[in-house]
């Protein structure tokens, strides 16, 4: 057991929180001095359940040098480890795309009880401020020091810790990292922030570190009590996917706002910038059948069938690509999923979403639309998509299953509440039955197609 000697370095409020936790310790370990210090505080006060996890992004040379610190400083604490490995692969920001693959990597590992921590500290708080004015955005109270996840929760127990710190523990404690080359780029925003701005302030005002963040902690304390007024007109607002527009309008526009942040909030996703969040807005007033979408960062806002909608970046087409009905679906096709009725599995939507299903063997193609395609039973695809109810953004990307004779299968979207579609008289199976039980259900899910919470 290592010496614990540097007492202090994490708060008592933190330690409290960890004590007191009865699930495992999920260390977020990227090899870096920050989550390396955070491990090493954890194992040196002897705290139980330690598990560590890395998330390798495949985004730099040194990726393998990363890994090898982690195994080796959990094979030394003989703490466990899961190695996990993302691609990086949507358009837009990315760091906004590795954040997002990341947490999804968490939520492999995650466990309900578990407490996922991440060593983010003062320093990142103010940054994550300045940012925020920066961009545009409300100033709010910055990372929350603690927040539900779709499994488990996350905390972050050296938040209010400033990094010189974290460094004098790291070198008392003798401890070896890998230094991330991207960090002293400049050409990313934080970064330029970090090495250009940062040193300018703190030699220009005193403590100006520590005087940011007590801005953070008011803003936060603020922040708590807008939200505790807007989450409440929230649950009267919600949607089964998204909010309804209709009973928006019937709250104050001033208020709208709040709830809209409340919301992008509880979705842990970025808020909108002023002129974003404006935009929004006119989106309750806009015609019904008109098809705006609000952009900010990688997040979209649209409005479909009386409902604002948060999204995701609309996924790229697929190519061609030949497929066997009751096969593997080639890695490219991504996001659809073949649900062999044949093995009993259940699934969260209703009945409705699954009232027909597609025959094994069958030789086709998945593809997406082109202009004039029809299914095989002769119907106009597009009179069939708006039907369903396929919203406007999905029709152009959503894998269709064809033959000769036309299309056969359209996916049911189940985050969108459409069901599959099957061409009349085509080779399909009525409500998912068959002798052999050779049929399957075909579904299409995105990640933030639509995010949910």
């Amino acid at each position: 057991m290592g010496d614990s000697s540097f007492l202090g370095l994490l708060p008592a409020t933190s330690l409290e929180r960890l004590w007191a936790h009865d699930g495992r310790l999920v260390v977020g370990l990227s090899g870096g001095m920050d989550s390396v210090v955070l491990l090493d505080a954890l194992y040196s006060l002897a705290l139980p359940r330690l598990h560590a996890v890395h998330v390798n992004h495949q985004l730099q040379p040194m990726a393998e040098a990363f890994v090898s610190v982690c195994k080796r400083i959990t094979e030394q604490y003989d703490v466990p480890l899961s190695l996990m490995t993302v691609s990086i692969t949507n358009s837009g920001s990315l760091e906004d795309a590795a954040r997002s693959a990341r947490y999804q990597a968490f939520d492999e590992v995650l466990n309900d009880e578990d407490l996922l921590l991440l060593a983010h500290h003062r320093e990142d708080q103010v940054e994550t401020l300045l940012l925020s004015i920066l961009r545009g955005q409300q100033p709010t109270g910055g990372m929350p020091q603690e927040r539900q996840l779709r499994k488990g929760r996350l905390f972050r127990p050296l938040l209010s810790v400033p990094q010189a710190d974290i460094h004098d523990y790291a070198q008392y404690r003798g401890l070896s990292w890998v230094e991330d080359p991207s960090n002293s780029s400049t050409l990313f925003d934080r970064n330029f922030l970090r090495h250009e701005i940062m040193p300018l302030l703190t030699d220009r005002f005193e403590n100006a570190s520590a005087r940011m963040f007590g801005v953070v902690q008011r803003l936060a304390d603020r922040e708590k009590l807008l939200y505790s007024h807007a989450s409440r007109d929230l649950d009267k607002v919600r949607a089964p996917i998204g909010l309804d527009i209709e009973a928006m309008l019937s709250i104050p526009l001033h208020h709208r706002r709040e709830i809209i942040r409340c919301y992008v909030d509880q979705l842990s996703l970025p808020q909108p910038g002023d002129g974003a969040l404006h935009e929004i807005l006119l989106l309750h007033s806009v015609r019904p059948d008109a098809v705006p979408a609000v952009r900010w960062q990688n997040v979209v806002c649209r409005r479909h069938r009386g409902t604002l909608m948060i999204t995701g970046v609309i996924p790229n087409p697929i190519p061609p690509t030949r497929w066997i009905s009751g096969e593997l679906v080639p890695a490219e096709v991504r996001g659809l999923s073949v649900i062999d009725l044949s093995e009993g599995q259940s699934l969260r939507e209703s009945p409705r979403h699954r009232a027909s299903s597609l025959c094994h063997g069958i030789e086709g193609e998945l593809r997406c639309r082109r202009p004039g395609d029809r299914l095989a039973d002769g119907r106009l695809l597009k009179d069939v998509l708006v039907a369903a109810g396929v919203p406007h953004w999905i029709r152009d990307v959503m894998p269709l299953f064809c033959t000769d004779a036309g299309i056969v299968a359209i996916p049911a979207l189940p985050d969108y509440g459409t069901s599959m579609v099957v061409a009349r008289d085509a080779m399909i199976i009525p409500n998912g039955l068959t002798e052999h039980g050779s049929a399957s259900w075909l579904a299409v899910n995105w990640s933030g197609q639509p995010y949910s919470d």
